[in-house]
């Protein structure tokens, strides 16, 4: 190869380069995180409820109003409704009615993730 053609082909290479970059790390970095995890239901709830130990519920079995909303309406997955204690299954919390009562995610709380998308 000439002079010219091996400029023009480390010209045309660095565009190549930096899509591929960007694609890379969008692939890491693209997933937004919402309704990806929030803090476990605590055993600690009077009278104690199984929310998400074993056997109790799944991530998805939570619908998203359990978040109360934020100032732009979109969910706060920081906080929570603390579930309605279920009387048909005796310690079991309901994943349909929740009280109005809100529980905000401690430092030292375990936390419950869904399963990843890819």
């Amino acid at each position: 190869l000439g002079r010219w053609q091996q400029v023009t082909q480390a010209l045309l290479w660095i565009p190549s380069i930096c899509c591929g970059i960007h694609a890379l790390l969008f692939s890491f970095t693209g997933l937004q995180p919402t309704k990806g995890f929030r803090c476990a239901i605590p055993d600690s709830i009077s009278p104690p409820q199984h929310c998400d130990d074993e056997p109790g519920f799944a991530f998805s079995d939570f619908p998203e109003e359990l978040f109360p909303k934020d100032s732009e309406g979109d969910p706060n997955y920081c906080k929570f409704y603390r579930p309605a204690y279920n009387t048909s299954f005796d310690g079991n919390c309901s994943n349909e009615r929740f009280t109005e009562a809100v529980a905000d995610c401690d430092r030292n709380m375990n936390y419950t993730y869904n399963k990843f998308q890819f």
